[in-house]
């Protein structure tokens, strides 16, 4: 019991007495009076008088140690004293190491003391190796794993949803001309659409669309066209009322076109007399018939 009392008071003073030629174990001969000193962190004493420092890789963080232990994965031990976890973002999956890794481009981890670093999944970006993945924005995809950047949707397709892995083509009669859209265009009336990732193409004098189209429609033989942007009409078999139709599409087509300034231009029947008017004013097309 006094062995033990005097064991106790060398552990917490840090020196022991000279009176045997061999410290205690865990303790070192040292000093101007050759005293034995307890083994100090970092270190290990294991009963020959010497303090001996832990080899690369190993550590303790008692004082008083006589082996030294080995640095477990996902830690470090640069200093011998203590074992470091791994930052956010580093693994080590080996025992022993002195260093942690950075996970690479592509991967991450956001927890410390990891032993492997996790691929990006699929519709994420990982821009930072120690944040969580990001879902890919609105117009943007990635279809593969491992990937820091998402892809922009290209011109002609579209992505509405985040954390996608692809993008949608734009339906026919639509267009894109942009990278990374959210949403596609209608084609215009008076145009065509052919293709999904080209700008609208006017439809020629003889044709129509009424928008929404891959192609400008041929006005048939049995109906007229007042513009590039309505529906053929069927043509009536009244002369007097042909007449009068088509000299209205004919003057509104006109003032559509030259809308530059006012317009104003009468409707005359077949005996020359007015029974109407095409009108442009204030952005708008009045026909009067009298």
């Amino acid at each position: 019991m006094k062995a033990e009392i005097v064991l106790l008071l060398f552990y917490f003073i840090g020196v022991a007495y000279t009176g045997s030629e061999f410290c205690p174990i865990g303790y070192y001969k040292g000093g101007y009076d050759n005293s034995c000193y307890i083994c100090r962190t970092g270190k290990f004493c294991k009963g020959d008088n010497k303090q001996i420092p832990c080899p690369k890789g190993y550590y303790t963080e008692t004082r008083g140690s006589t082996n030294c232990t080995i640095c477990p994965i996902g830690h470090n031990c640069y200093y011998t004293d203590y074992a470091a976890p791994c930052f956010k973002g580093q693994f080590q999956k080996g025992k022993g190491a002195r260093f942690c890794y950075w996970c690479p481009e592509g991967h991450y981890t956001e927890k410390t003391g990891s032993t492997i670093c996790k691929p990006c999944p699929v519709g994420h970006s990982c821009l930072k190796v120690a944040d969580l993945p990001i879902p890919c924005l609105k117009g943007w995809y990635q279809d593969k794993t491992a990937k820091k950047w998402c892809v922009k949707c290209p011109v002609g397709t579209y992505q509405n949803e985040i954390g996608s892995i692809t993008c949608s083509n734009c339906t026919i009669g639509q267009y894109n001309t942009h990278l990374n859209s959210s949403s596609c265009k209608g084609c215009p009336t008076g145009h065509k659409c052919p293709s999904t990732d080209k700008l609208p193409v006017p439809c020629n004098n003889d044709e129509y669309s009424t928008g929404n189209s891959a192609e400008c429609f041929s006005c048939p033989s049995t109906y007229f066209c007042p513009s590039v942007h309505h529906e053929a009409v069927a043509v009536s078999t009244n002369e007097e009322l042909q007449h009068r139709l088509h000299e209205a599409a004919t003057y509104t087509s006109k003032a559509f076109t030259n809308k530059a300034s006012d317009f104003v231009t009468p409707l005359i029947d077949m005996d020359k007399n007015v029974h109407g008017f095409v009108e442009y004013h204030d952005n708008k097309i009045y026909v009067s018939f009298g």
